[in-house]
């Protein structure tokens, strides 16, 4: 990759699906770019967004009722478009692209070890033998913050915290690329929240991963992210960087997000988000984005 080369670029995405007659339109024209390494971008939206779907596409993690499927997915140059699933599932995927889904626990088999759980995509292929694997296995718990017994626990046995550690664990145990993140801790408590939070920044930091940090709260995702995407009715209405988009938003709809927000300081109270979510089996008409706001000096 040269200096000059995005290590992902995202260009005009659409992820349509086929439901009964009709085309859900998840992913509808979806372009950004992650430059260099250890640059986090945060998807922030509400449920039923595309924020997901925008992953699966990423990960080459496609159902059968896929109705449309088009753009340009270019990881350091290469169109992962064009592979097939073989070269996807044997070049890509977990290799150069890892992702931790949302729910430690749906994630995790119940019946395995997770220190197993962590080392095998290590033995698939024959990559490395067991005891290397172990070894991996075992360096990774330590490195999200945990101890190396935790390798022979069953998933029951660990707190939510504990399990979502794990599954970051195995995320990284090919030293992939890019990290996505779907709602990583959408599922804990405020303090464990805080302590993932600061593992993912200390990962950001040190190797250096680059992430795609999908969330609900566009406050986590100013916490972690440099760039931050508004993704509605399965489009990016907003992309900025993440002091621009929280302080200067220019669609409607990120500053009713912002409003929705409690405030530490000043008397003006949350407003909720007004409507419903809309129908992306037929979107609203996009609107152009009035000329950009000047910049406060």
């Amino acid at each position: 990759m040269t200096p000059s080369t995005p290590l992902l670029d995202v260009r005009d995405l659409h992820l349509h699906y086929a439901a009964g007659g009709r085309v859900v339109r998840a992913v509808d024209g979806v372009s950004f770019v992650i430059q260099d390494k250890g640059e986090a971008i945060g998807v922030v939206g509400e449920s039923g967004s595309g924020k997901t779907s925008l992953a699966n596409a990423l990960m080459g993690l496609l159902p059968k009722s896929v109705a449309r499927f088009d753009g340009s997915i270019l990881l350091t140059g290469q169109d992962l478009a064009a592979l097939s699933d073989e070269r996807y599932r044997r070049e890509v995927r977990w290799r150069r692209i890892a992702m931790v889904f949302q729910g430690a626990m749906n994630v995790l088999n119940p019946v395995l070890k997770v220190g197993d759980q962590i080392a095998e995509p290590l033995l698939l292929d024959n990559r490395t033998d067991k005891r290397a694997a172990r070894a991996r296995a075992e360096q990774l718990l330590e490195r999200v913050g945990l101890s190396r017994d935790i390798y022979g626990r069953y998933p029951h046995e660990l707190s939510g915290g504990q399990k979502q550690r794990v599954v970051i664990a195995t995320a990284l145990v090919l030293d992939p690329d890019l990290l996505i993140l779907d709602e990583p801790t959408s599922a804990l408590d405020v303090s464990v929240q805080a302590q993932i939070m600061n593992l993912l920044k200390d990962l950001k930091a040190d190797p250096g991963i680059s992430m795609l940090f999908i969330t609900h709260d566009i406050g986590l995702a100013s916490d972690l992210c440099d760039k931050i995407a508004v993704a509605y009715a399965g489009e990016h209405v907003e992309f900025g960087s993440a002091e621009r988009v929280l302080l200067q938003p220019q669609h409607p709809y990120t500053q009713l997000l912002l409003a929705s927000l409690p405030r530490l300081h000043g008397t003006e109270r949350p407003r909720p988000m007004p409507g419903e979510p809309p129908d992306l089996t037929a979107p609203p008409v996009r609107l152009p984005l009035p000329p950009p706001l000047p910049v406060l000096l």
